[in-house]
């Protein structure tokens, strides 16, 4: 992880905030400051819009919660992502019996150090902010590092439509899809699943996909629930996203499942799995329909 300085802010009525920050990410402070009203954590990207200092842009809206920024005063690291993270929404008992941990934006800094020690790609962390006192029951502010690269849902929309490059390009989502599934393998192989894996959390950049949103990433504890949430919602918005046939599905499976125990078994379950789950007309009619019966099947 390196070394990351401490900060401790005071908002308008005097309520401790604290955080961390990585060295070169000093002027931090200077960001969050305004950014603590006298109710707290202002809600949404709009409210974090008007409450910003001084020679600090904004570049993109990304998502209800998130902006992209340029920031001069931070050297290097001048371009960043600044999130407002909801607080954990699990019920009294759920406070009550994770009071001392942290905020959901500190579980995504601390997450982003741990998947980039595995080797997968994620925006670097720069740095948190939460209430000193019951983080979790508050907003949290998180800042990361820029990734300018589409998501997969817009950037598979844009291969479909390269007519001129068609089969350049079924061979770039191809390699997409293997470079998901194996995040995805490496992932799970420490015990871990993201609980909101959807086209929107994965970006597609020249030296492979980045997984977002990581204060979503937790333990997959025995069972596979967290992992068959996580399968189905992909596998369904990729089938909406058109040009995948149903061998690319298997294909992904079998990379996704790769040096599993009982590697064949398993495909064959999660093929089952993913083929019961309800789909919609239009989901079924993006669907490229010239796939040979032996290639819709996996293999014994």
């Amino acid at each position: 992880m390196g070394y990351e300085a401490r900060l401790e802010l005071n908002d308008q009525r005097g309520r401790r905030w604290v955080g961390v920050h990585t060295p070169a990410c000093a002027d931090l402070r200077d960001l969050f400051t305004p950014l603590l009203a006298e109710e707290g954590l202002s809600e949404g990207s709009r409210a974090l819009i008007e409450r910003l200092p001084d020679g600090v842009g904004v570049q993109a809206q990304l998502g209800p919660n998130a902006l992209g920024l340029h920031a001069p005063g931070l050297g290097d690291n001048s371009e960043l992502v600044l999130k407002w993270v909801p607080p954990s929404q699990r019920g009294p008992l759920d406070a009550i019996v994770h009071a001392t941990e942290g905020s959901r934006a500190q579980r995504a800094h601390l997450m982003a150090h741990r998947l980039r020690a595995f080797g997968l790609s994620v925006p670097r962390p720069l740095g948190y902010l939460e209430r000193a006192h019951a983080p979790r029951r508050h907003p949290s502010l998180h800042v990361s590092a820029y990734v300018r690269s589409p998501d997969l849902r817009a950037w598979w929309s844009a291969s479909l439509n390269e007519g001129s490059q068609a089969a350049q390009e079924a061979a770039r989502r191809h390699q997409c899809l293997m470079q998901l599934a194996q995040a995805l393998r490496m992932l799970r192989s420490q015990g871990l699943f993201h609980g909101d894996l959807h086209a929107e959390n994965i970006l597609v950049a020249e030296a492979g996909v980045v997984l977002l949103d990581l204060e979503s990433v937790r333990s997959t504890g025995r069972g596979d629930r967290l992992v068959k949430k996580g399968l189905l919602r992909l596998d369904r918005d990729a089938r909406e996203l058109g040009g995948l046939r149903a061998v690319d599905r298997l294909r992904f499976l079998q990379e996704f499942l790769r040096h599993s125990a009982n590697a064949r078994a398993l495909r064959r379950h999660w093929w089952r799995v993913l083929e019961a789950a309800p789909t919609s007309a239009r989901v079924v009619a993006a669907l490229e329909p010239d796939v040979p019966s032996e290639d819709v099947s996996p293999p014994l």
